[in-house]
């Protein structure tokens, strides 16, 4: 199937054809990074967040990058592991961040047993100039209509009225 697709800024270039199978899925940001099939449940997931601040020196940046990626693609592959992502601040190169999602709190209990976590923690630790910081969550299931949509939902025409009083 092909796409019709115009250039936004440059008419000359006329429509682009572009193959449909080329093209990422429309759910293509709930799907796991392990590249497994399994899709995040409707039921609600318990999520990980690390900030972390590492020493400083370049030497120290590339050791905590490699040592990052190495986890996430580690840790992604563990059993109820739906995504183990990392971030690099975009103002501060030393502030990191992993966010760690599981089908459920239990499932932290998998991700510890893994024999990596053995080497990792310390690893990492040594290449922090501060403790890091842990935060825990309860994703919220946002797939389903809010109860009374009229009263809460901002897009409803109640609130509008609301809105412009």
């Amino acid at each position: 199937m092909n796409l019709l697709v115009r250039a936004p800024l440059r008419s000359s270039l006329g429509p682009l054809r572009l193959k449909s199978h080329l093209l990422p899925p429309q759910n293509h940001w709930c799907r796991p990074r392990s590249g497994s099939n399994r899709l995040p449940s409707t039921r609600m997931v318990y999520t990980v967040v690390a900030h972390l601040h590492a020493k400083e020196g370049a030497d120290v940046e590339q050791k905590i990058r490699s040592t990052l990626t190495e986890a996430s693609q580690v840790y992604s592959k563990d059993k109820e592991t739906l995504s183990w992502l990392v971030m690099q601040d975009t103002k501060d190169p030393r502030a990191w961040c992993i966010i760690e999602r599981y089908e459920q709190e239990s499932s932290l209990e998998e991700h510890r047993a893994n024999p990596y976590h053995k080497t990792f923690a310390p690893a990492i630790v040594q290449l922090l100039d501060q403790p890091f910081q842990l935060y825990r969550f309860n994703e919220l299931d946002t797939s389903k209509p809010v109860k009374d949509e009229e009263e809460y939902c901002l897009h409803s025409p109640k609130s509008k009225q609301q809105v412009a009083h």
